[in-house]
């Protein structure tokens, strides 16, 4: 009995990172349409005057462009509560991608060419980073064993503290010092450098767990705060120095990392508890320009462009399958 739920389980998880992966793709293949049709626009009004009047009609493509970056958005913030490998640095340059746009659309509708054309290679860089960002997503969600996240973020969290826990009893059989170094041995004063290291080590795991997990201010909580106080810490040890203040500011600490594990616990069992087969939902893709703005932008040059982005070296094949297929898609019409 034990084994058959333990393998209806392994098959729950695999169904799930399965859709989850799936789900980061298609994000994945909209953000490269969608800066591949921002590129075009680019092309087409970098070849028109100052402030000629087709700059108006242009306007129009741009809004359809922003439409479709609006769309990306949304999908991109549903998929951040299904995983945590899409996290807030992702939606904030998608973000920031749309309201490039947005400001291009104002500037072409204005006849304001150059100012128009900044706005447009803006969204293009912030569109190509969060291309980046989800590649590694996705490839963050393989290698996980549900595709959320929340195992391997929930072990380095129990790691965490466990050892701010070990710390801070090392700290109580210590007891406090004045930081003169006169009452303590030249054994306390190794250990309270060892602990200076150990703390030091662990704010800055910390910070590692903060950058990969994207800060989930949900989950975690204000972790540059505690980092702030770990690294007090840090500065009371390297000077020989143990009081009120550091106990209770290592109680804290520790407080505090217990707090963001019962969150996780909470949040997974929730999670978990809601569980459900995901809707598929059908989306158009972003609108193409005009036919024949679109036979005019080489699949190849994009295909170039994209490859000489830092894009992880075992996605080559994938970028070069989706120009592939929307060169192919380009010589039909």
């Amino acid at each position: 009995m034990g084994d058959k739920l333990k393998t209806a389980q392994e098959e729950m998880l695999a169904e799930q990172k399965e859709e989850i992966v799936k789900a980061i793709r298609k994000s994945l293949f909209d953000v490269f349409s969608l800066s591949d049709n921002q590129e075009q626009l680019f092309d087409l009004v970098s070849r028109l005057g100052k402030r000629d009047m087709v700059l108006r009609d242009l306007a129009h493509d741009q809004q359809n462009l922003k439409s479709a970056g609006l769309r990306v958005a949304e999908d991109l913030d549903s998929l951040s509560h299904q995983t945590l490998y899409v996290g807030t640095d992702v939606l904030k340059y998608m973000g920031l991608s749309v309201a490039s746009m947005d400001q291009a659309v104002r500037n072409l509708d204005e006849r304001k060419k150059e100012i128009a054309q900044d706005e447009q290679t803006e969204g293009i860089y912030d569109l190509n980073v969060t291309a980046r960002m989800l590649m590694q997503a996705m490839k963050n969600a393989e290698k996980s064993c549900s595709g959320t996240g929340m195992e391997k973020m929930f072990e380095k969290m129990k790691s965490m503290c466990d050892k701010q826990s070990g710390i801070n009893q090392q700290t109580q059989q210590l007891g406090q010092c004045d930081g003169q170094g006169m009452e303590l041995t030249m054994s306390q004063q190794a250990a309270l450098q060892r602990l200076a290291a150990e703390q030091e080590a662990l704010r800055k795991s910390l910070s590692e767990l903060e950058s990969e997990f994207g800060n989930r201010s949900e989950i975690l909580g204000r972790m540059g705060e505690l980092g702030d106080e770990m690294k007090k810490v840090v500065e009371d040890f390297e000077k020989l120095r143990i009081d009120q203040t550091t106990v209770d500011r290592q109680k804290k600490i520790l407080s505090r990392l217990l707090d963001a594990e019962k969150s996780m616990r909470e949040r997974d069992y929730s999670r978990q508890r809601r569980a459900e087969v995901g809707e598929d939902v059908v989306r158009t893709s972003p609108q193409q320009l005009s036919p024949e703005a679109a036979r005019k932008a080489s699949a190849r040059d994009d295909l170039t462009r994209f490859m000489q982005e830092a894009y992880p070296k075992e996605y080559e094949q994938m970028i070069k399958d989706y120009f592939k297929a929307l060169s192919d898609e380009r010589m039909k019409r």
